[in-house]
Protein backbone atom coordinates (compact mmCIF):
# COMPACT_ATOMS: atom_id res chain seq x y z
CA UNK A 1 0.00 0.00 0.00
CA UNK A 2 3.16 2.53 1.02
CA UNK A 3 4.51 1.78 -2.71
CA UNK A 4 1.10 2.61 -4.20
CA UNK A 5 0.75 5.55 -2.24
CA UNK A 6 4.26 6.60 -3.32
CA UNK A 7 3.68 6.18 -7.39
CA UNK A 8 0.21 7.95 -7.34
CA UNK A 9 2.08 10.83 -5.47
CA UNK A 10 4.48 11.20 -8.40
CA UNK A 11 2.25 11.27 -10.59
CA UNK A 12 -0.56 13.70 -9.23
CA UNK A 13 2.94 15.47 -8.34
CA UNK A 14 4.00 15.82 -11.69
CA UNK A 15 0.17 16.18 -13.26
CA UNK A 16 0.18 19.01 -11.30
CA UNK A 17 3.50 20.68 -12.38
CA UNK A 18 2.84 20.30 -15.76
CA UNK A 19 -0.40 22.03 -15.55
CA UNK A 20 1.29 24.83 -13.56
CA UNK A 21 3.93 25.15 -16.12
CA UNK A 22 1.74 24.61 -19.13
CA UNK A 23 -0.60 27.17 -17.83
CA UNK A 24 2.22 29.88 -16.56
CA UNK A 25 3.04 33.22 -17.87
CA UNK A 26 6.03 34.15 -19.61
CA UNK A 27 6.16 31.22 -21.71
CA UNK A 28 7.05 31.26 -25.98
CA UNK A 29 3.39 31.26 -27.62
CA UNK A 30 3.38 30.67 -31.05
CA UNK A 31 0.71 33.56 -33.26
CA UNK A 32 -1.00 33.42 -36.55
CA UNK A 33 -2.85 36.31 -37.75
CA UNK A 34 -3.80 36.79 -40.89
CA UNK A 35 -5.13 40.63 -42.12
CA UNK A 36 -5.62 42.15 -45.81
CA UNK A 37 -4.12 39.07 -47.46
CA UNK A 38 -0.90 39.00 -45.44
CA UNK A 39 -0.56 36.06 -42.64
CA UNK A 40 1.73 36.18 -39.61
CA UNK A 41 3.49 33.60 -37.96
CA UNK A 42 5.53 34.02 -35.17
CA UNK A 43 6.67 31.89 -31.84
CA UNK A 44 6.80 35.12 -29.22
CA UNK A 45 9.72 35.55 -26.94
CA UNK A 46 9.04 36.64 -23.92
CA UNK A 47 12.38 36.77 -22.05
CA UNK A 48 15.77 36.93 -22.79
CA UNK A 49 19.28 37.54 -20.98
CA UNK A 50 20.57 40.78 -20.24
CA UNK A 51 23.07 42.34 -21.77
CA UNK A 52 22.77 39.89 -25.37
CA UNK A 53 21.97 39.57 -28.68
CA UNK A 54 18.25 38.11 -29.24
CA UNK A 55 16.78 37.24 -32.61
CA UNK A 56 13.18 37.55 -33.41
CA UNK A 57 11.90 35.09 -35.73
CA UNK A 58 8.56 35.67 -37.49
CA UNK A 59 7.41 34.40 -41.23
CA UNK A 60 5.34 36.41 -43.15
CA UNK A 61 3.45 35.18 -46.38
CA UNK A 62 1.16 37.23 -49.16
CA UNK A 63 1.74 38.91 -51.89
CA UNK A 64 5.11 41.11 -50.86
CA UNK A 65 5.52 43.66 -53.36
CA UNK A 66 8.38 45.74 -53.72
CA UNK A 67 6.95 48.83 -52.85
CA UNK A 68 6.12 47.38 -49.51
CA UNK A 69 7.94 48.10 -46.12
CA UNK A 70 8.18 44.71 -43.60
CA UNK A 71 8.60 46.78 -40.08
CA UNK A 72 9.25 45.94 -36.74
CA UNK A 73 8.27 48.37 -34.54
CA UNK A 74 10.05 48.32 -30.90
CA UNK A 75 9.48 50.90 -27.85
CA UNK A 76 12.00 53.64 -27.50
CA UNK A 77 13.94 54.07 -24.14
CA UNK A 78 11.26 55.21 -21.44
CA UNK A 79 7.97 54.67 -23.49
CA UNK A 80 6.17 51.50 -22.64
CA UNK A 81 2.57 50.33 -23.54
CA UNK A 82 0.41 53.35 -22.55
CA UNK A 83 2.73 55.57 -25.21
CA UNK A 84 1.12 55.49 -28.58
CA UNK A 85 2.09 52.58 -30.56
CA UNK A 86 2.65 55.17 -34.04
CA UNK A 87 5.34 56.69 -31.56
CA UNK A 88 7.30 53.44 -31.88
CA UNK A 89 10.27 53.44 -34.02
CA UNK A 90 10.21 51.88 -37.43
CA UNK A 91 13.13 49.48 -37.92
CA UNK A 92 13.13 47.13 -41.47
CA UNK A 93 12.51 43.85 -40.33
CA UNK A 94 15.87 41.58 -41.63
CA UNK A 95 15.50 38.72 -44.19
CA UNK A 96 16.66 35.52 -43.96
CA UNK A 97 14.53 34.06 -46.60
CA UNK A 98 12.28 36.21 -48.64
CA UNK A 99 11.26 33.06 -51.00
CA UNK A 100 9.79 31.61 -47.85
CA UNK A 101 8.66 34.20 -46.21
CA UNK A 102 11.26 34.12 -42.95
CA UNK A 103 12.25 37.45 -41.65
CA UNK A 104 13.86 38.49 -38.14
CA UNK A 105 14.81 41.65 -35.57
CA UNK A 106 17.65 41.73 -34.15
CA UNK A 107 17.36 43.24 -30.24
CA UNK A 108 20.31 44.30 -28.11
CA UNK A 109 18.92 43.71 -24.57
CA UNK A 110 19.60 45.65 -21.96
CA UNK A 111 19.75 45.97 -17.58
CA UNK A 112 17.69 42.83 -16.32
CA UNK A 113 14.27 44.28 -15.38
CA UNK A 114 14.08 46.37 -18.31
CA UNK A 115 11.29 45.86 -21.03
CA UNK A 116 10.96 46.00 -25.15
CA UNK A 117 7.64 46.07 -26.25
CA UNK A 118 7.01 46.00 -29.78
CA UNK A 119 4.41 44.94 -33.00
CA UNK A 120 5.04 44.80 -36.38
CA UNK A 121 3.32 46.35 -39.67
CA UNK A 122 3.75 46.12 -43.33
CA UNK A 123 3.26 49.48 -44.83
CA UNK A 124 3.82 50.80 -48.75
CA UNK A 125 6.12 53.61 -49.14
CA UNK A 126 4.14 56.38 -49.11
CA UNK A 127 3.29 55.01 -45.38
CA UNK A 128 0.06 53.61 -45.94
CA UNK A 129 -0.70 50.82 -43.80
CA UNK A 130 -1.24 47.39 -45.08
CA UNK A 131 -1.12 44.85 -41.99
CA UNK A 132 0.03 44.75 -38.56
CA UNK A 133 0.80 41.98 -36.15
CA UNK A 134 0.02 42.54 -32.60
CA UNK A 135 -1.66 40.43 -29.34
CA UNK A 136 -5.12 39.57 -29.75
CA UNK A 137 -6.36 42.71 -27.95
CA UNK A 138 -4.61 45.04 -29.57
CA UNK A 139 -1.34 45.75 -27.20
CA UNK A 140 2.25 45.06 -27.96
CA UNK A 141 4.34 42.23 -27.19
CA UNK A 142 6.55 41.83 -24.39
CA UNK A 143 10.04 41.24 -24.13
CA UNK A 144 11.54 40.96 -20.60
CA UNK A 145 15.16 41.14 -19.69
CA UNK A 146 16.37 38.80 -17.17
CA UNK A 147 19.64 37.80 -15.51
CA UNK A 148 21.53 34.61 -15.51
CA UNK A 149 20.41 32.52 -12.34
CA UNK A 150 23.11 30.62 -11.00
CA UNK A 151 22.15 26.87 -11.19
CA UNK A 152 22.94 26.09 -7.69
CA UNK A 153 20.02 28.55 -6.92
CA UNK A 154 18.16 27.54 -9.95
CA UNK A 155 18.45 23.99 -9.56
CA UNK A 156 17.66 24.05 -5.37
CA UNK A 157 14.29 26.17 -6.08
CA UNK A 158 13.33 24.00 -8.29
CA UNK A 159 13.95 21.04 -6.37
CA UNK A 160 12.42 22.19 -3.55
CA UNK A 161 9.02 23.24 -5.35
CA UNK A 162 8.54 19.80 -6.42
CA UNK A 163 9.30 18.23 -3.15
CA UNK A 164 6.77 20.55 -1.86
CA UNK A 165 3.86 19.39 -4.17
CA UNK A 166 4.79 15.51 -3.97
CA UNK A 167 4.47 16.13 0.23
CA UNK A 168 1.20 17.75 -0.31
CA UNK A 169 0.10 14.78 -2.60
CA UNK A 170 1.74 12.35 -0.16
CA UNK A 171 -0.11 14.31 2.93
CA UNK A 172 -3.24 14.54 0.74
CA UNK A 173 -3.60 10.27 0.55
CA UNK A 174 -2.77 9.79 4.15
CA UNK A 175 -5.32 11.98 5.02
CA UNK A 176 -8.15 9.62 3.39
CA UNK A 177 -7.97 7.12 6.00
CA UNK A 178 -8.83 9.51 8.98
CA UNK A 179 -11.99 10.23 6.48
CA UNK A 180 -12.71 6.94 6.68
CA UNK A 181 -12.14 6.87 10.94
CA UNK A 182 -8.46 5.93 11.05
CA UNK A 183 -6.70 7.46 14.44
CA UNK A 184 -3.25 7.81 12.79
CA UNK A 185 -2.67 11.05 11.74
CA UNK A 186 1.55 10.73 12.25
CA UNK A 187 1.85 10.03 8.49
CA UNK A 188 -0.04 12.84 7.13
CA UNK A 189 1.03 15.18 9.60
CA UNK A 190 4.70 14.48 8.40
CA UNK A 191 4.27 14.88 5.26
CA UNK A 192 2.37 18.20 5.72
CA UNK A 193 5.14 19.30 7.81
CA UNK A 194 8.19 18.61 5.33
CA UNK A 195 5.71 20.30 2.66
CA UNK A 196 6.35 23.73 5.17
CA UNK A 197 10.09 22.96 5.41
CA UNK A 198 9.87 23.08 1.47
CA UNK A 199 7.51 25.27 0.64
CA UNK A 200 9.82 27.73 3.98
CA UNK A 201 13.17 27.01 2.04
CA UNK A 202 12.41 27.12 -1.58
CA UNK A 203 10.21 30.11 -1.17
CA UNK A 204 12.21 32.13 0.93
CA UNK A 205 16.19 31.95 0.87
CA UNK A 206 15.91 30.32 -2.55
CA UNK A 207 12.85 32.11 -3.97
CA UNK A 208 14.61 35.56 -2.85
CA UNK A 209 17.69 35.08 -4.34
CA UNK A 210 15.79 34.00 -7.98
CA UNK A 211 14.12 37.15 -7.82
CA UNK A 212 17.82 39.00 -7.02
CA UNK A 213 19.14 37.43 -9.88
CA UNK A 214 16.39 37.42 -12.41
Amino acid sequence: MKVLRVIAAIVLAALLLYIARVNSEGRPEFISHTENGFTFEMTTVPKASEYSQVRIPIKITGNIEPNLRLLFRPSKYGQDETTELRRYQNVPLLVEDSTAGLYYAEVSTGAKGQRLYYYFEIRDNTGGYRAGLKQADGTPFVLKYIGHVPTLVLGSHVALMTLTVLFLVMGFLYAMPLIRGSQDGRPMALYFFLAALCTFFGGYPFGFAMNHYA
